[in-house]
């Protein structure tokens, strides 16, 4: 083997600068949180709490722990849960009284339902055989709602196309899948708790794949199904409401391209769900409609140019939502009531974290979300009609230090060969051009990149200190600007 295929390249200089740039941004070993996810906020909007990530080292993945925030003193801690780490996706009762969390206490990998008392005493809710995906609270605060994947059941394709595993395989990694096409473990259920007896019920048609779902009132659930568990099944799914006790589907909305996000108002008379044309499950991103839960019906809301990315009621009659905008990132509100859309917040200075920008509703005015931008780490902000506010930054001393990103990040619009504009994010290093220039192409094809924070964009930091550029384009395809637009890919991938 050649010298230069076979050097051992951990201790080049630019190893050892790319290290130093992920220990600044994660401090590992110091048990500081440096990322955040899956927020959640209590009834009286006091406290909020979401899943943090902590570095033990850069050679493995983060520990997730559960992290909450006065947001009136504005200070955090995080949770004793029975063990710090290991803990993630909080979910407060109604009440505010329980904690509801997924944690691996047990077997390590294995992230089953627990849940905390106003007293601090954790109760270990029946293990189900499989991933718990999703949870949430009924509306009177009795019931959890899981929707829980199978172990063999797909991933999209952003997770990587491959299946769930197992948390401990005791068979060799050279022995095969079997796969029978029709085992019980390849099926996304949901399943309920029955918080006081902790009795745990899978509820639905025995062959029905369920890839979300939310309460419609505190009996239904409304649910993202197909008839079968394969991934491709996903782009044919359709919008039902199930009766938890006589495990009966009612047809609501079979919508031409994709759905996702769903959620319903308290009293289940509404739902609110994402209508878009999408390459991946998990990546909706479009029109925001409005489906009534008793007839079916539906209705598309004008949200001022804004392609939706996440949805939550405030209560009966207020839609928050998140989305974007061009290359911005907006916050609204939808008002059944009187038709209103009102646009809190848009802007390219931040954006969410994850795949999309994702909120909470705040339960007097406005939401909140993990912020972030090329220059600023992670932060939870409050978004309301005084703009965007920052609350509590989880940027290391390092990270957040002057100097640290002396590049910065701008809008790039240019035109196509037939006249279309196209939109990007430019990362322009510091000092005078010309500058040499790396194309980073984004997948999907139907996503958009925005201006995220330098340490999920790969190489770009790094790229910009040696003095080169980095463009990220929205060709056609991408989200952000319509449904039309999205759609000039559809049935030509290839395309323009």
């Amino acid at each position: 083997m050649h010298d230069s295929v076979a050097r051992d390249l951990r201790n080049t200089p630019l190893v050892r600068e790319v290290e130093s740039f992920y220990a600044a941004l994660h401090a590992p070993g110091s048990s500081a949180v440096t990322d955040a996810g899956d927020l959640d906020v209590t009834r009286d909007g006091r406290r909020a709490s979401f899943s943090g990530s902590i570095f033990l080292s850069l050679e493995e993945p983060p520990q997730p722990c559960v992290v909450t925030v006065d947001l009136e003193r504005r200070t955090l801690h995080r949770e004793p849960l029975g063990g710090e780490l290991g803990a993630r996706m909080p979910r407060w009762s109604p009440d505010g009284d329980t904690l509801a969390f997924l944690c691996d206490r047990a077997s390590a990998g294995d992230f089953q339902l627990h849940l905390r008392d106003a007293a601090g005493s954790i109760r270990a809710a029946p293990p189900v055989e499989g991933v718990i995906e999703s949870l949430s609270w009924s509306p009177d605060g009795r019931s959890l709602l899981l929707c829980v994947a199978g172990l063999g059941a797909d991933l999209a394709g952003c997770q990587g196309g491959a299946t769930t595993r197992r948390p401990v395989d005791a068979l060799p990694a050279w022995m095969p899948n079997i796969d029978t096409g029709d085992a019980d473990n390849l099926w996304r259920h949901a399943w309920v708790l029955e918080v006081e007896s902790m009795a745990l019920t899978r509820i639905g048609p025995e062959r029905l794949n369920i890839w979300e779902a939310c309460w419609l009132g505190a009996q239904k659930i409304a649910a993202v199904a197909s008839d079968s568990h394969s991934e491709a099944a996903w782009y044919d799914a359709r919008l039902v409401a199930i009766d938890c006790v006589a495990a009966t589907e009612s047809l609501l909305l079979q919508p031409t391209d994709q759905i996702g996000v769903p959620a319903a108002t308290p009293r289940g008379d509404r739902i609110a769900v994402i209508d878009a044309i999408c390459s991946d499950r998990m990546i909706v991103c479009g029109e925001l409609r409005i489906v009534d839960a008793r007839s079916g019906g539906s209705t598309v809301v004008d949200t001022q140019r804004v392609d939706v990315t996440h949805v939550v009621w405030r209560n009966d009659d207020v839609l928050v939502f998140s989305g974007m905008r061009g290359l911005d990132t907006a916050v609204g509100e939808f008002d059944v009531r009187t038709g209103q859309v009102q646009i809190l917040w848009s802007s390219f200075d931040r954006t969410g974290s994850g795949w999309y920008p994702s909120i909470a509703a705040h339960p007097r005015a406005g939401a909140l979300m993990i912020g972030e931008a090329w220059g600023v780490p992670p932060e939870l902000a409050i978004i309301d009609e005084r703009g965007y506010t920052p609350v509590v930054s989880f940027g290391t001393a390092a990270a957040s230090a002057p100097g640290f990103s002396p590049a910065r990040a701008e809008p790039f619009v240019w035109s196509g060969r037939d006249g279309l504009e196209i939109h990007g994010v430019l990362i322009r290093p510091a000092g005078p051009g010309p500058h040499p220039l790396v194309m980073d192409i984004h997948g999907g094809p139907v996503w958009a990149c925005r201006n995220r924070w330098e340490g999920r964009l790969r190489g770009a930091k790094v790229l910009a200190d040696h003095g080169i550029a980095s463009l990220y384009p929205n060709p056609r395809g991408s989200t952000g600007r319509g449904r039309t637009f999205a759609g000039m890919i559809k049935g030509e991938m290839g395309g323009e």
